[in-house]
């Protein structure tokens, strides 16, 4: 993975995220991360490879060779689920807490919104 070339056109973006977007729940933020490689993907006419792209595909690079600290779920103990909304994406962790009350993760999710044309949203959060 470290050693995966640098894309040099959209359908090199788009093989290269199809194989991160396999390992996405063991990532945290992976939407976040992947965002300027979505957004490269988009913009138009020509397809161009600037430092925000460099830094994302550099970052999920990282992201993937690292060892996930994740927890075999326990279906017989409570889940609590910690979640993050933000006007351009949503994340998500699942965790257990073991027997000394200290919180593991046995899950992460995350995905970007788009914007809707004519829609606007409002939203109010409660802790």
């Amino acid at each position: 993975m470290i050693n995966f070339p640098t894309p040099k056109s959209k359908d090199d973006v788009c093989s290269f995220l199809g194989l991160t977007d396999f390992y996405r729940s063991f990532v945290h933020g992976y939407a976040a991360i992947a965002s300027p490689l979505m957004a490269s993907l988009k913009k138009e006419p020509a397809w161009k490879w600037e430092s925000s792209e460099e830094k994302s595909f550099n970052d999920l690079k990282k992201a993937m060779t690292e060892v996930p600290v994740l927890a075999f779920p326990d279906y017989t103990q409570p889940f609590y689920l910690c979640t993050d909304p933000s006007g351009s994406g949503l994340g998500a962790v699942l965790q257990q807490k073991d027997d000394q009350g200290k919180a593991h993760t046995t899950v992460y999710a995350s995905g970007a919104l788009r914007p809707q044309k004519g829609i606007t949203r409002q939203h109010t959060w409660r802790h």
